[in-house]
């Protein structure tokens, strides 16, 4: 019985711990009006608000408990195709560890439910710098006028990651590309205090959050175990040549 009830404390744990994304693009995002289903569904909106990821919309215990089940479903859904899209584009990026591909998705669109992905089909937060006024979004970030860039379907997203990882953090890194190796490439480090150290001697940094709290590669570590990603990964990888739409 104690076995059984430290199991059950550890599965919740890990769920929650999960499910608790804290630093994608857009979290500030409120919806006007909103209107829900029987179970706190938003009706007409595909994206989550920060309170309503959390179930803080919903008094009722039961409608808080189905919700929970509507988006675990969900989660899971988002998982699954990122895993499938992510086996596809290591193929034609081979050093990028399709873990870390699906890892770096959940962080930054919270899992698909950030406003931000579902408005401009941007899953990894890239920002946009040009001057193209109708090539972007704003999403409240590192100040509440940032511009993101808006990508023509979540396929062009997952590449243009690819080649931004490809181009400017696959050179920091020595040897085997490991997802530790990615990690310590996004961060300039594998602590806050080394990443803080990178950012003053010049260097860029992935996230602002490599220097700021649990760092950002340990985040994406943590995901890619609790997730369990690498079974997934390899679950997916032997379907007998199933091919996947990115719509």
């Amino acid at each position: 019985m104690k076995v059984l009830i430290i199991s059950i404390i550890t599965y919740l744990t890990t769920l929650f711990s999960c499910e608790n994304v804290d630093i994608y693009a857009g979290r500030y995002a409120q919806a006007d009006n909103p209107i829900y289903d029987k179970t706190g569904v938003p009706v007409g909106r595909e994206w989550l608000t920060s309170n309503e990821w959390q179930g803080l919309h919903i008094k009722n215990s039961l409608n808080r408990k189905k919700f929970k089940l509507w988006k675990r479903h969900k989660i899971n859904e988002f998982i699954d195709f990122m895993c499938k899209s992510a086996i596809e584009e290591a193929k034609v990026y081979p050093d990028i560890p399709p873990e870390i591909i699906v890892a770096q998705a959940i962080l930054e669109s919270n899992y698909g439910f950030s406003k931000l992905c579902h408005k401009s089909n941007n899953y990894y937060g890239h920002k946009y710098w040009g001057k193209n006024k109708n090539a972007y979004v704003v999403a409240h970030d590192d100040s509440p006028t940032d511009r993101f860039r808006k990508f023509k379907s979540k396929w062009w997203s997952i590449r243009a990651h690819s080649k931004l990882l490809t181009k400017k953090y696959r050179k920091r890194i020595t040897g085997k590309p490991t997802i530790a190796a990615w990690c310590k490439a996004f961060c300039g480090g594998t602590t806050v205090t080394k990443s803080k150290a990178f950012v003053k001697a010049g260097g860029q940094v992935y996230a602002t959050s490599c220097y700021k709290g649990v760092c950002y590669g340990n985040k994406i570590k943590h995901l890619i175990k609790q997730l369990h990603l690498k079974k997934l990964i390899k679950k997916h990888g032997k379907q007998d040549n199933k091919t996947t739409t990115i719509l």
